[in-house]
């Protein structure tokens, strides 16, 4: 079985209170995803020959202090990639970060 795409939530924590969102229901996962575990996982996807890396889930991966390394390490794996956001702390330095990656695909999620 060929894998096309892996998702990885790095955030099980959002800033956002959108009224559709199951977020604020989740009872556990309501926390960062430990960076070893983030890296280790892109390694795997790498070993398996893994395309395409998606930054997402229910949580706002923008939330994550160690973001910047994780995207480096995707990058530097080859990974074509999404990261969706609400954006609400996409301010300058952070939208200078993503602007880095020419592989990774910002994709604003506005509600």
């Amino acid at each position: 079985m060929n894998l096309e795409q892996i998702q990885i939530e790095l955030a099980g924590l959002c800033n956002a209170t959108c009224f559709y969102c199951t977020w604020r229901e989740r009872t556990v996962g309501r926390q960062l995803m430990d960076t070893a575990l983030a890296l280790s996982v892109l390694g795997q996807a790498k070993a398996m020959g893994v395309p395409r890396v998606n930054y997402h889930g229910l949580g706002e991966p923008l939330l994550h202090p160690d973001l910047h390394q994780i995207l480096e390490c995707g990058d530097a794996s080859g990974f074509a990639g999404t990261l969706s956001t609400n954006g609400f702390t996409l301010t300058g330095a952070k939208a200078e970060t993503l602007r880095n990656f020419p592989r990774l695909e910002v994709v604003l999620s506005l509600h």
